[in-house]
């Protein structure tokens, strides 16, 4: 006796597919226990009942799901049969328009994701052909762009019903022939449906049609016909939208399940028509048919995702054991490779299935209902890290030629689908926003662990030879050795200079071999293949420059051994083939001919397993503060930018004391702090030979601490701090200049010498905000410039306030001008109010954290009337960002971020904190660190509401910098 074979037999042994079927109810379930009812007890409103209490008591039992089951029949606890709310609905409640109107949504908007674009085919059985002919003229109207095509039976009868399908079926011919460019009528409809079951299936001639849309068939319509024996593997979607018993229902579901590969994972089902009755018959069917129905249906969304994140867990693992961050490089022990190999390729397919189970990268969190309780998953891996693992996964089977590797070096095959789909293209603009801030940080004096973390967990995207490439650039901007161009971006950058290292490879192997290097670039650059490597006998002829004698040297120190002179051609033409064909045997050629990386004067990055990172540069000091030859270099750029206003000011020598003076007399706490950037400042420019980068950071020391310059200059002056414009606000600005008649009036003055200085002092004003800086791709003839403007103004601002410092009883003369011993001066002070970027405060005590907040939000929210900055819900985003980036909060913990305000028992808020309200709006540009806030793209209300929510922010951070300085001030001073 033969043994049955089943599709439960043929899930597990790989020859069908799984299926993932899915109720799709186009009615509430309360909806439909109402009609039921209703229908039941011959009444249209509750009303009609209210008063008759056995009528009542039908009615809650028929809405009540503990009395009453959905489907049309059921066992009940007891196992006795029962009829359930299906039962007793009205025949056509399925088939009125608006039930067909939601089956068409649903499939209109399932069926990107489910076709995986476009790549696969749906069918969609309908009840009869009445039915079929609406859905047809529905997507018509709804979604014309969808290919959608019906096949039925044609036999037609002289009835009204008869003339109506003709009509349909003449119709549905002439829009199949005006689409697909054929002929069909209705006495050749057996053709036409041949022709869609051939294009349905991509079959001859229809068997190149994968990339051409306009030739496909989205959706086919079906009663019956089609519905059995029917195979194509291009169908892997089957909507339902009738009752089906049985031997129909594993017919039907079995056009779904055909194999293709790594796209189709199974074949999913959404029914529509009685979904309850319909639930009921497919397990009875699959218990009859099957015998195991839980084998047939694969994992649901809940349990992939779960799966997901427990191969991921596991691959964090394996790189945490080898002490690898950012998934930057591969482990290195082959066991831990097979097994990161392995768990990839489970993950990756896993996410296949969830992507068509509604999973997004988009979407963290997911919740799940199961009866009256809901569970939770929330994604441990993101999209960038997803496509970090994915290059690695591909380094894992790039072999190096001649590196005595061989394919067998893992136990878990490669997954060429993984490999050969999804490029895992980088991100281009995620990676250069994090270079472009890295560049910016570094160029301001700002750089710190974080920002680098940023950059180096980006960089981690990038293969392992981009990222030795990328680890070289960085080291030559931070030397200065790189000047930064207008418009390239980091990538740009990586093939800059793995071309300039390659023609050093090329160089190298022609000083060698005598080689024609102009013919080896050519060939290289035309990026050929094993078949295509002699195009135009270029290889032959390249071959024919080799001078054989010195070939044979060469080839000796690459392989390590004395090559017999009948040796060299044979093996000079393999060298040559792998030096062109893999760019991965390049540098090993070299290396081994000059010394295995130990010669001088190479261009080769380390091995691919050493660990990458990027310096942090640290500000210890190189050179000693020496008054006199700054003094020297100051005078000689006050000369050239102060000379047509020397009588206006004290002379030269005169105000650069003042400078000094001013920096090191006493007067307030957070004011003194400033003296030592400056003095930083100008050691940096005239004391050391600066790099680019360094000028770069000296500028920008010099322009944000200005305004705190001109602050202790007027406190000096007047004993009292510059005030605010109006009481309780901040000093702005434009106080600080109003405060000093020598700037202020600047504006004011006719005078071309002092014109052309109010032109500096906004050049100034414009430098001080973080995000108009010099561009770190100005040349260094504009970065000198633009220093000379800075100190120019120091200049000015002083030689024309010494006199009213002398009035007020100070000696600026008495100021030590040459120092015997030069002094050594701590570069790292404790920050102050005026530290050029908000400083993170996250080690300090809780209790500290919320004493500075609450000073801060109370100062805030102290400004009443119109024209206070907060005064919509909208500004908490200021203030949660303020909190999360400084380190009061942690990001994306809103639960914490309400905690956190509520505790501050706050006495008064103009808005009260709607915390769902704000988890909501934190997102796009909101979602960002402050420094990469910008408007581009925004425009109308979106920009206003911008502008709005940036100048509360940045009132706040001013509010809350100002507050954090004053407890550093107390701290020093205890």
């Amino acid at each position: 006796m033969l043994a049955k074979y089943t599709i439960a037999n043929g899930i597990p042994d790989g020859n069908v597919l799984g299926f993932d079927p899915y109720m799709v109810n186009t009615y509430h379930e309360d909806e439909l226990r109402e009609k039921a009812a209703f229908a039941q007890l011959g009444v249209k409103r509750i009303e009609e009942i209210e008063k008759d209490d056995e009528k009542m008591k039908i009615y809650q039992k028929f809405t009540d799901p503990k009395q009453m089951g959905m489907a049309a029949s059921y066992n009940d606890a007891t196992g006795e049969i029962r009829h359930g709310i299906e039962y007793y609905l009205p025949k056509d409640i399925y088939q009125q328009d608006v039930h067909h109107r939601a089956v068409v949504s649903d499939i209109v908007k399932t069926r990107e994701t489910l076709s995986k674009n476009g790549k696969f085919h749906a069918m969609l059985a309908t009840q009869n052909i009445p039915e079929a002919i609406a859905y047809y003229n529905l997507f018509k109207e709804i979604c014309p762009s969808m290919n959608v095509v019906a096949v039925f039976d044609n036999n037609i009868d002289n009835s009204d019903e008869g003339i109506a399908r003709e009509d349909a079926l003449i119709q549905m011919l002439e829009d199949y022939n005006a689409k697909y460019g054929m002929s069909f009528q209705l006495s050749t409809y057996a053709k036409y449906k041949k022709d869609v079951a051939k294009r349905l299936a991509h079959k001859t001639p229809y068997n190149t049609i994968e990339h051409d849309h306009n030739q496909q068939i989205d959706l086919l319509i079906v009663v019956t016909q089609m519905l059995t024996g029917y195979d194509s593997k291009w169908v892997n979607t089957l909507y339902v939208d009738k009752v089906m018993k049985y031997v129909d229902i594993i017919q039907s579901f079995s056009r779904t399940n055909r194999l293709f590969g790594p796209d189709k994972p199974f074949g999913t089902i959404r029914y529509y028509a009685f979904p309850y009755t319909m639930e009921q018959n497919i397990n009875d069917a699959l218990e009859v048919y099957a015998n195991r129905p839980l084998g047939i249906f694969v994992d649901k969304l809940e349990s992939n995702l779960d799966q997901i994140n427990k191969k991921f867990l596991h691959i964090k693992d394996i790189f945490t054991a080898h002490e690898i961050e950012n998934f930057e490089r591969l482990p290195e022990t082959r066991v831990d490779r097979n097994m990161f190999a392995k768990d990839f390729s489970q993950m990756t397919h896993l996410l296949e299935a969830a992507k068509l189970q509604t999973f997004t990268w988009e979407k963290k969190k997911y919740e799940f209902e199961h009866g009256d309780t809901y569970t939770y998953v929330t994604m441990l891996i993101d999209e960038e890290t997803y496509m970090v693992l994915l290059q690695r996964y591909r380094e894992l089977f790039e072999r190096v030629p001649g590196d005595g590797g061989d394919d067998t070096e893992f136990d878990y095959p490669i997954d060429t689908y993984i490999t050969e789909t999804g490029t895992g293209t980088i991100d281009a603009e995620y990676l250069d926003a994090k270079f472009v801030k890295f560049v910016k940080k570094l160029y301001a004096g700002e750089l710190t662990d974080a920002v680098v973390k940023e950059l180096h967990k980006a960089f981690a995207s990038l293969s392992a030879k981009d990222q030795r490439t990328a680890l070289v650039i960085i080291h030559d901007i931070q030397s200065g050795d790189l000047r930064l161009e207008p418009g390239k971006t980091v990538l740009d950058y990586i093939t800059q200079y793995q071309q300039k290292e390659l023609r050093h490879l090329i160089m190298t192997f022609a000083e060698a071999t005598e080689l024609d290097s102009a013919l080896l670039w050519n060939i290289i650059r035309r990026g050929p293949l094993e078949q295509t490597i002699n195009e135009y006998n270029q290889f032959d002829t390249l071959k024919a420059s080799v001078n054989p004698d010195k070939a044979r040297n060469f080839l000796s120190l690459v392989e390590g051994k004395e090559i017999k002179p009948r040796m060299v051609m044979p093996k000079m033409d393999k060298i040559l083939r792998d030096f062109i064909l893999e760019p991965n045997c390049r540098v090993r050629i070299i290396n081994n001919y000059l010394g295995r990386e130990e010669a001088e004067d190479t261009d080769v990055a380390d091995d691919l397993n050493n660990e990458i990172t990027i310096p942090v540069p640290t500000e210890t000091p190189t050179a000693s503060f020496d008054m006199d030859l700054i003094a020297a270099k100051m005078t000689d750029v006050f000369s050239t930018t102060l000379s047509q206003v020397k009588g206006q000011i004290r002379d030269f020598d005169e105000v650069i004391k003042g400078i000094f003076f001013i920096i090191d007399q006493a007067s307030t706490p957070t004011l003194d702090g400033v003296g030592i950037y400056i003095k930083k400042a100008l050691t940096d420019l005239y004391v050391k030979t600066p790099s680019i980068v360094e000028k770069h950071v000296a500028f920008n020391l010099l322009v944000t601490k200005f305004e705190a310059y001109l602050k202790k200059l007027y406190f000096l002056e007047k004993e009292k701090e510059v005030a605010p414009y109006k009481e309780g606000e901040d000093v702005t600005w434009k106080d600080v200049i109003h405060a000093h008649p020598c700037l202020w009036n600047l504006k004011y003055s006719s005078n071309e010498s002092q014109q052309m200085l109010f032109n500096y002092l906004m050049l100034v004003k414009d430098w001080r905000n973080a995000e108009s800086h010099i561009s770190p791709t100005a040349s260094e003839a504009e970065v000198d410039a633009a220093i000379q403007v800075i100190v120019a103004m120091y200049g000015y601002a002083t030689g024309a306030s010494i006199t009213e410092l002398e009035q007020v009883g100070y000696d600026v003369e008495k100021t030590q001008m040459v120092q015997a011993t030069p002094v050594q001066y701590d570069l790292h002070p404790e920050p102050v109010e005026y530290a050029m970027v908000a400083e993170s405060v996250h080690d300090l005590p809780e209790e500290t954290r919320k004493d500075i907040f609450k000073k801060s939000l109370n100062s805030l929210f102290g400004y009443k009337g119109s024209k206070s900055v907060f005064s919509k819900q909208r500004h908490w985003i200021a203030v949660y960002r303020v909190a999360a980036d400084m380190g009061f909060v942690i990001e994306g913990d809103f639960d914490y971020f309400k905690d956190f305000v509520d505790s501050l028992a706050l006495n008064y808020m103009p808005v009260m904190l709607n915390i769902n309200s704000l988890e909501r709006a934190i997102e796009g540009v909101y979602a960002l660190d402050k420094a990469d806030w910008t408007s581009e793209k925004l425009q109308g209300k979106k920009l206003s509401e911008y502008q709005d929510i940036k100048l509360c922010l940045d009132h706040f951070e001013n509010i809350v910098n100002e507050n954090v300085a004053k407890h550093k001030a107390k701290k020093v001073q205890s």
